[in-house]
């Protein structure tokens, strides 16, 4: 989101201010790779993307990683020890006033889940990639981060959004003047990098 949607690098302190680790499995835990989870802050709901998500996505793992769950191969991994709760999984981060001064310069009114959702869909990135160059630098089809050479037609976004996203759900309001996502044709403005 910072990158495609503000022109910066994605920062850090940003990312701990919306989101916190919390481990998987109300006793114990689980040795499988992916024994947490990443869950928004309370009360930070109405302060990030509205996403109206299905309420059931059976399976989604197989539709949605580019690397396909093949029949026989083992999708999980065991690392061999249970993740131990660490304190600073739910810390706030140090650097509120910066955080703050970010989230300013996003344009909430104008940008939504499946909006963003979409932008990745559309480039055949992945949003935690590694890449060559940062997401607002992209360079349309023929870009080396692309996971597909191919592009998809509108109606296949379209498929792909109406299995993730509830569009229907009346609390869900889609804004009429969405942001789109930055690029070498459409440059993101200037921002005091030092700050960030």
């Amino acid at each position: 989101m910072c990158e495609a949607n503000v022109g910066i690098e994605p920062h850090f302190d940003h990312f701990r201010y919306l989101f916190y680790l919390r481990k998987k499995g109300a006793v114990g835990g689980s040795k499988i790779v992916g024994g947490v989870y990443l869950n928004l802050r309370d009360r930070m709901k109405n302060r990030y993307l509205s996403c109206p998500w299905n309420t059931s996505l059976t399976e989604w793992y197989k539709k949605w990683f580019y690397i396909r769950e093949e029949p026989g191969s083992a999708t999980f991994c065991d690392v061999g020890y249970i993740p131990e709760k660490r304190v600073n999984w739910t810390d706030r981060p140090e650097y509120d006033g910066q955080v703050a001064e970010l989230m300013s310069l996003i344009n909430w009114s104008r940008l939504d889940g499946p909006g963003v959702v979409g932008n990745f869909l559309v480039r055949r990135v992945m949003p935690c990639q590694r890449r060559v160059h940062s997401a607002y630098e992209y360079a349309g089809s023929q870009d080396q981060t692309r996971m597909c050479p191919d592009g998809l037609e509108k109606t296949e976004v379209q498929q792909l959004m109406n299995e993730l996203f509830n569009l229907s759900d009346d609390n869900f309001v889609r804004s009429g003047d969405r942001m789109h996502a930055f690029k070498l044709g459409r440059p993101a403005p200037k921002v005091n990098e030092y700050c960030y």
